[in-house]
């Protein structure tokens, strides 16, 4: 019985169904990029067949048809909200592609699960399991009226951007699957740990089984040790990881130190606790990726390990002194971003992206302490017992002191600054920076009225301002804005020793800003520490952002990790990390990637290389699919919940005829430092 009941219209007429199927089944509807078209039409009809002849299952069977219908009739709406748009083919048809995938990974786990097996499916780049008919009906329920909701409807391309496509966005994207090489894998189990855990290793064409050993010993992995490609220490509960903490430093710290980082196995914790890993193991065993929450992240991490490793073994990749100074100088030769910067990027967006999140995180701080002092724990000026007052997730960690990676000529971190925060930006370039400086000028004259310049950012701030996005109003001294904002020079790949070398010598650097007021030390929750454990006061950040897709100048998986990894040392407790990247499955990167892979097959897809005019290349930039981004983030650290975490708009823009013609489709990732902690 269907929680939509029999005779639910949802359904339609059983026999039209079964006549709509056969009149379709020749079209491409069934179609897997994946398979063969007719290996994969076929087996999905015998599926269909199966389920529509089982009384318990025929009403799914029917419900993935009219998923079908509705797929079709949502993807002509969506075609006619983007027909004035010009560059626009390929969204209608990836969303039909991947909508139609959907469905199909459901039809088969309707299958598997109608045979008393659960079903581990791919749902939006992410294994998922599911155990029961009625979970699978509730998925396909929903998706079904999602696309029932679009498609009843005529659509502008306004209302289709700011109410509809956030509903689609999550099938306007799929994952490359590329032929791998299977590596070596070795698990690491605890007396308590479940062995069955780890058959789906042997699954399919996950993992090679061979290549995989299973063992209890971690002095296996010391340094006459057995080091496969990747290792997974299975950690079933917090005890166990208490019991092996030691190890996991002496690997660190004494076995591998002598080992250059790319001869180093990948290693995943697997922590399989109901209560949540410390974060002080996350901040000090940095360089390990970490797997919560049960198989299916697992699955996910141990496909990232996967991909790390075979760029280890395949990546050739500039010697890191060779690509700064490369970068560094055509930073510096770069016309001037004005010129086309409001092309390629949309400044009140990024700022609206950033400024909602902290007007919701400002809040919730309020109403903490508001509630503290009501409750006597605190005083006006926050005095009182810091032990508990600051117990661990207690207080949430308000934006105050923001990074912004490669922050050009102040462009995003600028206006920040103007609306209120701390923010210290930090670029290659020289030149750049330079340049921030006039721009700073330009940006005040502009909101104080004296010379308007559109093109530049104060319009947006003073849009959002007007929309009360802008909480305190906008600072337009600029005395008071270089106060706000320090631009200093530096490198992503060196992040950490940059930063701590800025702190070391503020007073002489900066002498007009005080850096606990910058830093807010005063009224910092939590002490951050350096990953040896030792403290590291004054250099923690509330927020760190990357915009205009500087993320992607970092060229390979291995090294956006790493980077990802200090920032998560950087921040604060709580503190978010806020990533603009481009959508790759939308043009002009879907094409410029797919192109790029096919004259260079032996780089990851993902990579890009321009053509300088002398008719050489320019560095690398690598871009990860959404799937990867997430798993990344996820893996080493921070916590990230889609929807609301993963946001998206388009930069649209005027053709020298008039017409409007999409430029990018802009992802928007924030992730979070966990604000629990035990620093022991």
């Amino acid at each position: 019985m269907s929680e939509f009941g029999e005779n639910d219209s949802v359904y339609g007429n059983e026999s039209n169904l079964n006549n709509e199927f056969s009149d379709r089944k020749e079209e491409a509807i069934f179609n897997d990029p994946h398979t063969s078209e007719k290996e994969n039409e076929s087996e999905l009809i015998d599926i269909y067949t199966e389920l529509q002849n089982n009384p318990d299952t025929e009403y799914l069977a029917s419900l993935y048809v009219e998923i079908l219908e509705q797929t079709d009739r949502c993807v002509e709406v969506v075609a006619d909200a983007l027909s004035e748009l010009k560059n626009t083919q390929l969204i209608p048809a990836v969303a039909q592609s991947n909508m139609r995938s959907q469905a199909n990974e459901y039809l088969k786990a309707a299958s598997h699960i109608a045979k008393g097996e659960s079903a581990t499916i791919l749902v939006f780049g992410s294994y998922t399991t599911i155990h029961s008919l009625e979970e699978l009906e509730k998925r396909m329920g929903y998706m079904y009226e999602q696309f029932k909701k679009v498609g009843s409807e005529t659509l502008s391309f306004d209302i289709f951007v700011n109410e509809y496509l956030p509903i689609l966005d999550k099938y306007l994207f799929s994952e490359e699957y590329e032929e791998e090489e299977h590596p070596s894998v070795r698990v690491i189990q605890h007396v308590d740990s479940d062995e069955s855990r780890f058959d789906f290793l042997k699954e399919g064409n996950f993992l090679d089984s061979d290549s995989i050993k299973m063992s209890y010993s971690m002095s296996l992995l010391g340094k006459e040790g057995d080091l496969s490609d990747i290792v997974v220490v299975d950690v079933p509960h917090s005890h166990a990881l208490e019991l092996d903490r030691d190890q996991y430093w002496n690997l660190l710290r004494e076995y591998w130190v002598d080992i250059p980082q790319d001869e180093r196995p990948v290693v995943v914790i697997s922590y399989n606790d109901l209560v949540p890993m410390d974060l002080y193991d996350k901040v000090a065993f940095t360089g390990f990726l970490f797997s919560e929450g049960g198989d299916d992240n697992l699955r996910n991490t141990i496909k990232l390990a996967q991909r790390l490793v075979n760029i280890k073994k395949g990546v050739k990749s500039w010697d890191q002194p060779t690509l700064i100074s490369v970068k560094e100088s055509d930073y510096d030769k770069s016309e001037d971003l004005r010129e086309w910067e409001h092309i390629t990027a949309d400044t009140y967006q990024s700022l609206k992206a950033f400024l909602t999140r902290a007007n919701n995180r400002n809040l919730e701080y309020e109403e903490t302490i508001k509630r503290l002092k009501e409750d006597g724990i605190i005083d006006d000026k926050l005095s009182g017992s810091k032990s508990l007052i600051f117990e661990p997730g207690m207080v949430p960690t308000p934006p105050r002191t923001i990074l912004d990676l490669g922050t050009g000529e102040g462009r995003i971190g600028g206006m920040l600054a103007r609306a209120g925060y701390n923010v210290l930006g930090i670029d290659l370039s020289q030149e750049m920076l330079n340049r921030g400086e006039e721009r700073l000028r330009d940006e005040g004259a502009g909101l104080r009225g004296e010379r308007p310049s559109p093109d530049l950012s104060y319009p947006a701030l003073q849009k959002l301002g007007g929309e009360g996005i802008v909480k305190g109003g906008i600072i337009t001294d600029d005395g008071e804005a270089r106060r706000k904002y320090i631009a200093a020079r530096g490198d992503f790949l060196s992040l950490y020793p940059t930063i701590e070398n800025l702190i070391q010598n503020w007073e002489e650097l900066y002498p007009h800003v005080n850096i606990y007021d910058f830093f807010d030390i005063e009224n910092s929750p939590y002490v951050n520490y350096r990953s040896d454990g030792t403290p590291f006061t004054p250099t923690y950040f509330s927020d760190v952002i990357f915009n205009w897709h500087t993320f992607n100048e970092i060229n390979n998986t291995l090294d956006q990790k790493s980077v990802c990894e200090a920032i998560f040392q950087l921040l604060s407790p709580g503190g978010e990390l806020m990533i603009e990247i481009p959508d790759t499955q939308v043009d002009p990167y879907a094409t410029a990637i797919r192109r790029y892979h096919e004259q260079h097959p032996e780089v990851p897809f993902g990579t890009v290389s321009d053509t300088r005019s002398d008719g050489g290349d320019f560095p690398p930039r690598y871009f990860p699919s959404r799937g990867e981004i997430l798993a990344l983030l996820q893996s080493v650290g921070f916590e990230i919940s889609p929807p609301e975490d993963v946001n998206t708009y388009l930069i649209t823009n005027y053709d020298e005829e008039g017409n409007r013609e999409l430029q990018l489709k802009e992802l928007v990732i924030h992730a979070t430092k966990p604000r629990d902690i035990d620093w022991r």
